[in-house]
């Protein structure tokens, strides 16, 4: 049975699949380009307002990439590995440009970058998607991917990573009563790979930092130490937002080349006029829905484009900006 998603995780794959074909476009010259994918999950996907509507995978959107990636690994636990590798196979028959890799990613990453340096692969460009629940990733896996490709490539391989911010309030493990659970933060610091997460956390419970000034410092911390501690040039940011507006979590790039900073960007901005059209839709349908619950016939013609509601932009971009960190935040990195 395929899993259901919200319609923000059918806009994250599309825009993934969109940067994917520039990507490749961008690397007709290199004789192999390389597709990473930490979290493969399924080929197929269900959209939850709409049961009857699927959606590809990132797997299938990679392989389907023209111009093509030359070589392509999937990463997926043991018990989903077997199916996925079944079905793709089933898809597409005699396709020697992948593997599936069985196991967690973390475990299993650095076995093999070292593969992939042994053919040669290591100047290839390379693109890596990291799609966790929330906070499945350790960060010396971000390290590894970062270190990838010999030292005298001009780029480090580039990355699309999904950060849960709103799943940190859960998985702090502060309760009032309690005190500090550090076993369930652990995998938050286990992500960041640094504690000073918490120093957010701390700020929020005891000075009043708003729930999106802590969200917003969540993000820039991520993006702060992709740039100054794994070195990339530059990172970009959408925080994806559902039906109501809530926020579910933030996508972040990673990038060393001008032109990923000028695609993603572009990429991001049509990520948020789909996430505003489809909202419209949900509206629409949820509204007609109710007509016909309630028996009414509408007086007016709901086809009418001046009766549709209008699209709601929800999704903030960081795409041109610095990550800036407080003193106090600057500070308790600087005491690591």
């Amino acid at each position: 049975m395929n899993r259901e998603w919200g319609f923000w995780s059918e806009v994250k794959l599309d825009a993934l699949e969109r940067y994917l074909k520039r990507f490749t476009t961008a690397s007709r010259s290199a004789q192999t380009v390389l597709y990473l994918d930490l979290f493969a999950g399924s080929i197929l996907n269900v959209r939850r307002d709409q049961p009857n509507r699927t959606f590809e995978g990132s797997t299938v959107r990679a392989l389907r990439t023209e111009p093509a990636f030359t070589h392509l690994r999937f990463f997926e636990l043991e018990s989903k590995a077997e199916s996925l590798g079944n079905h793709l196979d089933q898809q597409f028959p005699g396709d020697e440009r992948y593997r599936v890799i069985p196991g967690d990613c973390n475990a299993s990453i650095a076995q093999s970058l070292s593969e992939l340096r042994s053919e040669g692969l290591d100047w290839s460009p390379t693109f890596a998607f990291i799609d966790p629940d929330a906070f499945e990733l350790s960060w010396t896996t971000l390290s590894s991917l970062a270190s990838f490709k010999n030292s005298q490539a001009r780029t480090k391989a580039e990355m699309l990573i999904l950060l849960s911010h709103t799943s940190i309030p859960r998985l702090a493990g502060w309760d009032s009563a309690m005190g500090l659970d550090e076993t369930l933060s652990l995998s938050t610091t286990t992500f960041y790979g640094t504690s000073v997460w918490r120093q957010i956390f701390n700020r929020r419970i005891q000075y009043g930092l708003s729930a999106n000034d802590a969200r917003g410092l969540y993000t820039d911390l991520f993006r702060h130490r992709l740039q100054y501690v794994l070195g990339y040039r530059q990172t970009l940011s959408i925080e994806m937002r559902n039906e109501r507006g809530s926020p579910v979590y933030v996508l972040v790039f990673a990038t060393d080349h001008d032109a990923g900073v000028r695609i993603m960007s572009s990429v991001f901005e049509q990520a948020r006029e789909q996430s505003a059209e489809y909202r419209a839709e949900i509206a629409d349908r949820r509204k007609r829905q109710q007509l016909d619950e309630r028996g009414e016939i509408p007086l007016l013609d709901m086809t009418d484009p001046a009766l549709q509601p209008q699209p709601i932009y929800f999704e903030s971009t960081q795409t041109d900006d610095e990550p800036v960190l407080p003193d106090w935040l600057m500070s308790a990195l600087d005491q690591e």
